[in-house]
């Protein structure tokens, strides 16, 4: 269920408001500034590292997380006197029209998807790391090739100063064959070795992609899942009560 800080913040949520079962006025709304601090307190303890640490993420993730971040900002709101709510005041609304039981049932969705979006991102940074490992394995890889290449170079250099010396030194013929063959058994043992290394940088390049494409199934969950679903459920949540809310005549 994550940290103890985590668990902290979603005790929070979940006891944010009193027991009584009544349906809050806007000026019972405009006295309380618990909304506001939790709201901040959410985003600096879930979105603050994301924003500093991910200024490169994809815009979807950014535009996913801004979205979220408007949602609690609009919670915390407690300034607006329009009396009709919309979209935009989904949190005020909240307040307002729902009673006990349907406030604590999106506030448990909510404490949810924060834990859910918390646990994700660590699962990225888990995924970012092991890739940036199969990359410094890879690079290991490249220039253990690199130097199998030069020796296979040298080696052949040295086989051609052999041959030269043959046809001088027809003498020593018998020892210089030997140590043609040894190079030559030297070269088929580092080209085997070449093979091997080639064989291991592709399956580490098939790896790295695998890992890529793990890391956007995660990215997607965490934009689809975890934020558009459950705004797009409150979204509707709020029209059908908005439609019932100018039938009734307020004190």
């Amino acid at each position: 269920m994550g940290s103890n800080r985590e668990q902290q913040l979603v005790d929070k949520i979940r006891q944010l408001l009193p027991d009584s079962k009544k349906k809050y006025t806007w000026v019972d709304i405009e006295k309380t500034d618990k909304l506001q601090d939790l709201a901040f307190e959410l985003t600096s303890t879930y979105f603050g590292d994301f924003f500093t640490t991910q200024q490169q993420a994809s815009i979807d993730r950014l535009q996913a997380a801004a979205c979220f971040l408007n949602f609690l900002h609009t919670i915390a709101d407690c300034e607006n006197d329009e009396a009709e709510a919309d979209e935009g005041h989904y949190g005020l609304w909240l307040l307002t029209v729902s009673n006990q039981e349907e406030r604590l049932m999106h506030l448990n969705q909510l404490a949810d998807c924060l834990l859910l979006f918390k646990r994700t991102m660590g699962s990225i940074e888990v995924l970012q790391k092991e890739d940036a490992a199969l990359r410094a394995d890879a690079k290991k890889m490249s220039n253990e090739i690199n130097f199998y290449q030069e020796e296979i170079a040298s080696n052949k250099e040295q086989i051609e100063l052999y041959k030269t010396e043959i046809k001088k030194q027809t003498g020593i013929k018998v020892d210089t064959l030997k140590q043609i063959e040894k190079l030559n058994i030297d070269i088929a043992r580092t080209q085997n070795n070449y093979a091997t290394l080639e064989k291991t940088d592709n399956e580490l390049d098939s790896t790295l992609e695998a890992l890529k494409a793990r890391e956007k199934l995660l990215e997607s969950q965490l934009m689809v899942s975890s934020l558009n679903d459950i705004l797009c459920e409150n979204g509707n949540y709020l029209k059908e009560n908005a439609k019932a809310e100018k039938s009734v005549k307020w004190p």
